[in-house]
C-alpha cells in the first residue's frame, strides 16, 4: 500500500495517523466562529479542517429551497442554505488563518462549480461527501484537479463504494468508512468494515464518525484507520444540524491524545523482553526459558561494520517533525518511549550517542537530557562539520560512526559515515542514500530498530 501525501504528510501504514477536524457547516456563516474553531483544532493537534462548499441552486431545488423552515437566518430552506455559504473573501480569511496557525484545510464540494471554486486556493486534497458518492460526474471533475482524493462511504452499499473507486482509480485515495446517521448510535457503527476495506481497495483507510463519545473513533487506530475525521463544534448546543454529532473543544483534544497514546501503545509486533520487566522475571520466575537469540540485519551483520557511536537528527528521527503550541505558547514535539528504552539499550552495550540538529532550540537540550545524551551540536549548517569534530574529540575513526538521517540537509553527513540510516518515511532523498532503510517512521520507534539492529533487541 502506497501512501499518501496530504499537504507534505504522508497518510498510510506505518505513518501517524491523519487527523481531520471537519468544521462543515458548524461555523453558522460567521468567519469569527469559523476563525475559532481553526484555533480549537490546531490547539487540539489535528492536522488539517474540512468545510463544506455548494452552489446552493445547482444542489438544491427550487422547491427545496423554497420550504418553510424556521431558522436564524430567516423563513425558508433557501434562507439557511444561502447563509451557510462564505464567499471568496471570507475563504481567503480561512486559508490565511489556517496557515498561521500551520494546519491544512480542504473542503467537500457538491458540484463542480465548487470545486473551481476551492481551486483558487489550491488545497492539497478533496473530500467526497458520501452523498455524492454516486455522482460519477463530480467524482470526475474532482479527480481532474490531479489532487488527493478522500472519499467517504457513509449511506452506501460496497458495489457503489466499487463503483466510485473505478471512477476515481486508486491513485491518491484514501478512503474513509462512516455511517451518516446524525448522531450515529454504537450498534450502527461496524467498525469491523475498516479491514474489509482495506484487504479490497488496497489504499489508506481512514474512518469518518458521526457519533457523540470518544472511544469507537479511537479503535479505528487498532484497526488499522490512517485517518480520522471527526465533526467540530464550539458547543453543542449551538444552532445547526450537525453540532449534536460534533466534539467540543475538550472532546477533539481528548480524541487526538487518545489516538497518539494508542499508535504508541501499538509497538510494532515484534514480541520482546523488556528492561522493565527483568526485575519483575528474576522476582517471580521460578524456571528460566532458553536465553534470546540475537539475530543482526544482513547488512549489521558484516562484524566489519562494527559501530562505535551513533549521531542523529531530532527532527524526523526522534521526532515526527509535527510541531505543537500549548495554550501558554510553548511549542511542543512528541517522541516515541521505545526510542528512549532503544537509546538505552545501545547506551547498555557501549554505543555513544550524539545529537546534530538544525535547529538552535532549547528542546534539542531537552531532548539530550531526556536520553542523557552529552553530545549536542546545534544549529548546524553544515552537520558533516558536526560529525568529523565529533569523531575528533571522541577519538572515534568516521568508519565506526552511524548517521542517522531524514531529509536533504542530512546528505553530507550520512554520506562521510561509516554507516548511514533513515527512517521509513525520510525524504526520498536520504532514503536513496542510506545503507539501512528503517521500516519504522520517525518518532515512532525508528531509532529503537536501529539499536536493535545494533546490537541486538531487548
Amino acid at each position: 500500500m502506497n501512501a499518501v501525501n496530504i499537504g507534505g504528510k504522508p497518510v498510510g501504514d506505518g505513518h501517524p495517523c491523519y487527523v481531520v477536524a471537519e468544521i462543515g457547516i458548524n461555523h453558522n456563516g460567521d468567519i469569527d466562529i469559523a476563525r475559532r474553531l481553526i484555533d480549537v483544532s490546531a490547539d487540539a493537534g489535528c492536522d488539517a479542517v474540512k468545510f463544506q462548499k455548494r452552489t446552493v441552486e445547482v444542489v438544491y431545488t427550487p422547491e427545496e429551497l423554497a420550504k418553510p423552515r424556521e431558522n436564524p437566518f430567516g423563513a425558508t430552506n433557501g434562507d439557511l442554505k444561502r447563509a451557510l455559504e462564505f464567499d471568496e473573501d471570507a475563504y481567503r480569511a480561512i486559508d490565511d488563518h489556517c496557515r498561521k496557525r500551520g494546519l491544512a484545510w480542504f473542503a467537500s464540494c457538491w458540484d463542480e462549480a465548487s470545486v473551481e471554486f476551492i481551486e483558487r486556493f489550491d488545497p492539497p486534497a478533496y473530500k467526497i461527501a458520501s452523498a455524492s458518492l454516486t455522482d460519477d460526474n463530480l467524482l470526475r471533475h474532482t479527480k481532474a484537479t490531479g489532487k488527493p482524493i478522500i472519499l467517504s462511504t457513509g449511506m452506501s452499499t460496497m458495489d457503489q463504494v466499487d463503483r466510485a473507486v473505478e471512477v476515481l482509480g486508486r491513485d491518491g485515495l484514501v478512503i474513509l468508512h462512516a455511517c451518516s446517521t446524525y448522531p450515529a448510535h454504537y450498534e450502527e457503527l461496524n467498525l469491523r468494515v475498516i479491514p474489509v476495506l482495506q484487504s479490497r481497495f488496497g489504499v489508506p483507510i481512514g474512518y469518518s464518525g458521526h457519533e457523540t463519545g470518544l472511544p469507537s473513533s479511537a479503535a479505528t487506530i487498532a484497526l488499522g484507520a490512517c485517518m480520522v475525521e471527526r465533526h467540530v463544534t464550539l458547543d453543542r448546543s449551538m444552532w445547526g444540524s450537525d453540532q449534536a454529532a460534533s466534539l467540543e473543544p475538550n472532546g477533539i483534544t481528548r480524541l487526538v491524545r487518545d489516538i497518539r497514546l494508542i499508535e504508541t501503545a501499538l509497538g510494532d509486533g515484534v514480541k520482546r523482553l523488556l528492561d522493565r520487566e527483568v526485575p519483575v522475571m528474576e522476582k517471580l520466575r521460578r524456571v528460566d526459558g532458553p536465553p534470546p537469540q540475537h539475530r543482526l540485519s544482513p547488512i549489521l551483520a558484516d562484524p566489519g561494520r562494527a559501530i562505535d557511536a551513533v549521531l542523529m537528527d531530532v527532527d524526523g528521527v526522534l521526532t515526527d517533525g509535527g510541531v505543537w503550541w500549548g495554550p501558554d505558547g510553548a511549542e511542543w514535539k512528541r517522541f516515541s518511549f521505545a526510542d528512549i528504552m532503544g537509546v538505552s539499550r545501545g547506551r547498555a552495550a557501549g554505543l555513544i550517542f550524539g545529537l546534530v540538529s538544525g535547529e538552535d532550540s532549547p528542546l534539542v537540550d531537552r531532548f539530550a537530557a531526556k536520553l542523557g545524551i552529552e553530545d549536542v551540536y546545534k544549529g548546524c549548517k553544515d552537520k558533516a562539520a558536526a560529525v568529523r569534530a565529533f569523531a575528533a574529540a571522541r577519538g572515534i575513526p568516521l568508519a565506526r560512526i552511524c548517521f542517522v538521517g531524514d531529509d536533504i540537509n542530512d546528505l553530507a553527513a550520512m554520506a562521510i559515515a561509516g554507516l548511514s540510516a533513515a527512517p521509513a518515511d525520510a525524504q526520498p532523498a536520504a532514503l536513496a542514500v542510506a545503507k539501512v532503510k528503517l521500516t519504522r517512521p520517525g518518532g515512532h520507534g525508528a531509532v529503537r530498530e536501529l539499536i536493535e539492529s545494533l546490537v541486538g533487541p531487548l
